[in-house]
């Protein structure tokens, strides 16, 4: 990252949302669900070469050697300015293939439907769990799990605890944006009043909502297109006991956070009996309050837009598959000449 683009983008990368949880549940519960997440690993990013210092973010380990997160974080920064770390262990990056279609036009926001970006380790991490990506399906409401290593804090007071360590929360996905050349998944972050539900909210100032000046309009999409939306309060939710046995009968209701950016968003499939990774988080905005810091600060009412995955299997494909592939062909042949001289 350029100083220029550093002066440019700092707002967007400040409203770009660890994760805030909604207040009255216990201390600790976005760290211990975090530490549930066994069939995935989620890392942080640290992205240097930027006037000031750097950034930081999160991501998700799709394979040994490819982690994917959001193209914003790293616009235009070299590899050798990015590292990973995965379970404690800082790691160096040796490519960054930002998506093509966000490079065309690098923003945050809904005319951008292609805010990713993958990261290729210089080491292989061999433990690693192969993430399986949203094949859809569900006929209730979907339930998510986010996850990244920004700041916490709760739905009253927003996001005020400084990052410390991954933190995770669930939500109902409330809109599905989606189109064959990508598109957004968003959640709101509901108090269980209904005051606080901005999706159901007729007083919205959406002048103040459009915060990236392209189309579609936020206004004209999020509050039209029929979706899951949340309830007033969680009693008709499954809990997260539900899917990590363990945890307690709460619905541990959170929303992203500054430093977030990149973190996975799953969803369960009941089909498969499964998490799958469908996307990762882009931005986030509160419409309830028109304007000040408190409408970036993952209050009650914020919404979450997480980067579509779904639909780019064939960008993850092309990316990351040639040279496992590659590495597999190798293997086998090498197996081949073993046994031939075994004979």
């Amino acid at each position: 990252m350029t100083p220029r683009f550093f002066l440019i983008y700092l707002p967007l990368i400040l409203e770009v949302s660890g994760v805030t949880l909604r207040h009255g549940l216990a201390a600790g519960t976005g760290a211990d669900l975090a530490g549930r997440i066994d069939f995935a690993l989620v890392v942080q990013i640290e992205v240097g070469g930027i006037s000031g210092g750097g950034v930081s973010g999160s991501g998700v380990l799709l394979n040994p050697e490819w982690v994917l997160s959001a193209g914003h974080l790293v616009y235009s920064a070299s590899a050798q300015d990015t590292t990973v770390e995965v379970g404690g262990v800082r790691r160096q990056v040796s490519a960054v293939h930002p998506h093509p279609g966000w490079l065309e036009a690098p923003s945050v926001g809904l005319s951008q439907r292609n805010d990713l970006v993958l990261l290729r380790l210089s080491e292989a991490i061999s433990t690693a769990p192969s993430v399986p990506i949203w094949e859809g399906g569900g006929s209730g409401p979907l339930i998510g799990l986010m996850a990244g290593f920004g700041n916490g804090g709760n739905g009253l007071l927003g996001a005020y605890l400084s990052a410390d360590g991954l933190q995770a929360g669930m939500n109902v996905v409330d809109r599905s944006l989606l189109g064959r050349d990508g598109g957004f998944w968003v959640t709101d972050f509901d108090s269980g009043q209904s005051r606080h539900n901005s999706l159901n909210q007729s007083t919205v100032d959406l002048r103040y909502f459009d915060i990236d000046g392209g189309e579609p309009k936020l206004s004209e999409t999020v509050f039209t297109v029929p979706g899951n939306e949340s309830q007033a309060g969680f009693s008709g939710l499954p809990t997260a006991e539900n899917f990590f046995p363990g945890s307690g009968e709460i619905f541990p209701e959170g929303t992203t956070a500054r430093g977030d950016s990149g973190g996975p968003l799953f969803l369960y499939s009941d089909e498969r009996a499964r998490w799958e990774l469908a996307g990762v988080t882009s931005f986030g905005v509160n419409p309830l309050h028109p304007a000040g810091f408190n409408r970036f600060d993952s209050r009650y009412g914020d919404l979450s837009f997480f980067t579509d995955v779904s639909s780019q299997q064939d960008w993850l494909n092309s990316s990351t598959i040639p040279e496992f592939s590659s590495q597999i062909l190798l293997g086998c042949g090498l197996l081949v000449l073993g046994c031939g001289r075994r004979r």
